[in-house]
């Protein structure tokens, strides 16, 4: 990338927990999250957490914040950022208007949802030149009363780590085996809907941080799900998905039955057989939710964390069996393109039971490499064409590089199409109603002044092909061109509303095409082209397969 440039590497310790503390007052601290070790970057995340706040606190947020920052250590971790999910409702409320008009009226007076995320760094990380920065914070609410309602939903702390774009993502998903594919909907509406405070409850400027990078950062947060333009994701929570054995005509065996299955496979240690049981990953299969994410071990090699009898007294099982026991606690990692994370630990605290709470705190390590490029510019000025044409013609514009897109085909998932024309299409028939779908690339670059996008559409049986090409360019080297991800969003401009435009994306790392086009050879020398493929998402589900050619060149 030119011998002025150079790229310094990190790899960083990063620890998550989840544990959801039953509404009750965690008096025997967080032991489990092993401060001696000292990680570089805790990310905590609790649900069920309001209670009434021990004596020196002013209200319960100070009380677990504050009692985890002393139990972490001050002196050396920063607070980076903390984040409660609200507006949390009660019964006291009967429909939707009443709880939106009460919140307008005492917005003081709404209780804070019990869903919580802490994120604690290092503070030699930040001197180091790998200080977590850019915080952009995200919320959805999918609880009660048409889902406004923050007692379950989602939220989401992004930020850079030198030019790695990382996101924690913490939840708690509605409860009971029965309610399946309510949990699955609300996966989606979380990893659609995450979004900077919009709506009846916004307060954007409390919750975005005034680092954000470029002109056009608003809208690219907007427009693109949290999910779909990061390196990397760990999301961690009480998702609530029950282990359910199944019968051998595929039904679920009676409760009863569904119990003593599970504590038989517990009692000989069979995880392989619990995963058999686990709605989570029977969904995860069929690629209804958590598409993409993994966990250690392909699956937990633990006894399940949820229900447990608390202790007060002699129980004859840990289990309170009026719920299947079940891995409702969960860390998973999705990596995107360029991103470069590994779990190395992943453990049920079954030794630290303590009676406050049915739930065992679950914790996993992961090591995060993490890189920066040592001559960054602060200030980018990005210029997009259309015309490639234009632009390579264009003498004012010395020493400028541009990466161009072209031949770009989208091959669709079925699941595509029942999303774009669910109204015409049902399950099994053909796609070919796609051919009249007023369907565009955009191409979304964080410090770009405007949206690339493609103008027309050619259409077979199997593909869709763009004519045109997209082309980014910058009055910069590839070095700065490359340290922000691109985003490519395939978009149905005949949908009503603007929101549901979207049909896929897919995170591009340039510095990864780059690569790949250089074949590692640093002095390779202009043109680079290279060819790509990669899956576009919408609402954490697969749509298709997007492929292109590309070239970077050098313009004089």
């Amino acid at each position: 990338m030119g011998a002025k440039q150079s790229t310094e590497k990190r790899a960083l310790e990063v620890r998550v927990a989840t544990w959801n503390l039953g509404n009750e007052v965690p008096t025997s601290g967080f032991p489990f999250l092993n401060c001696k070790d000292e990680p570089d970057i805790y990310a905590i995340g609790v649900q069920e957490a309001v209670y009434n706040p021990r004596e020196g606190f002013i209200d319960m947020e100070m009380d677990l914040y504050i009692s985890l920052h002393r139990e972490i250590g001050e002196d050396k971790y920063d607070n980076v950022w903390q984040q409660s999910l609200t507006p949390r409702t009660d019964k006291t409320y009967k429909s939707k208007a009443d709880f939106i008009a009460a919140f307008k009226a005492h917005p003081e007076r709404m209780s804070m949802s019990g869903i919580r995320i802490i994120i604690f760094a290092k503070k030699s990380l930040a001197a180091e030149g790998f200080g977590l920065e850019n915080i952009e914070v995200n919320v959805q609410t999918c609880g009660r009363l048409d889902g406004i309602s923050g007692n379950k939903g989602a939220i989401s702390i992004t930020c850079t780590i030198g030019d790695c774009w990382v996101s924690f993502l913490t939840g708690h998903l509605n409860a009971h085996t029965e309610e399946l594919e309510r949990r699955i909907t609300d996966m989606e509406s979380i990893m659609f809907g995450l979004h900077t405070f919009e709506g009846e409850f916004a307060d954007s400027d409390e919750y975005v941080s005034s680092e954000t990078i470029g002109a056009q950062y608003e809208q690219y947060v907007k427009n693109i799900e949290v999910a779909n333009r990061s390196h990397v994701v760990i999301t961690f929570g009480d998702f609530n998905f029950r282990l359910e054995p199944l019968g051998d005509d595929g039904q679920p065996l009676e409760h009863d039955e569904q119990c003593i299955a599970v504590e038989n496979a517990v009692e000989v240690r069979q995880w392989d057989e619990l995963a058999s049981f686990d709605q989570l990953l029977r969904e995860q299969a069929k690629r209804r939710c958590f598409y993409q994410f993994t966990e250690m071990g392909r699956h937990p090699k633990w006894a399940p964390t949820f229900k447990l009898n608390k202790k007060d007294g002699v129980q004859p099982s840990k289990y309170n069996l009026k719920r299947c026991p079940s891995w409702c606690d969960r860390i998973l990692l999705k990596l995107g393109h360029g991103g470069k994370c590994t779990q190395t630990r992943y453990v049920a605290h079954h030794d630290y039971e303590p009676n406050t709470s049915d739930h065992v705190p679950v914790t996993a390590d992961f090591t995060l490499n993490v890189w920066r490029t040592l001559t960054h510019k602060q200030h980018l000025h990005f210029h997009m064409n259309l015309n490639p044409s234009k632009m390579f013609r264009a003498a004012s514009m010395p020493k400028k590089r541009t990466i161009v897109l072209e031949n770009i085909r989208l091959c669709p998932d079925h699941k595509f199409a029942l999303a774009v024309f669910e109204d015409v299409i049902e399950e099994g028939e053909p796609i070919d109603a796609l051919e009249s779908a007023s369907l565009i690339v955009s191409l979304y670059h964080s410090a770009s002044p405007e949206r690339e996008k493609t103008k027309a559409i050619l259409y077979d049986s199997k593909e869709m092909r763009w004519s045109d090409s997209l082309t980014l360019g910058a009055r910069a080297s590839v070095a700065d061109l490359v340290q922000f991800p691109l985003v490519l969003c395939v978009r149905n401009v005949q949908a009503e509303q603007a929101r549901l435009h979207r049909q896929g994306e897919a995170m591009l790392d340039l510095r990864e095409l780059y690569d790949s086009a250089a074949k590692g050879d640093p002095k390779a020398k202009y043109p680079l082209s290279g060819s790509h493929r990669v899956e576009i998402i919408q609402r954490g589900t697969p749509r298709g397969v997007i492929q292109f050619d590309y070239t970077f060149s050098k313009v004089k």
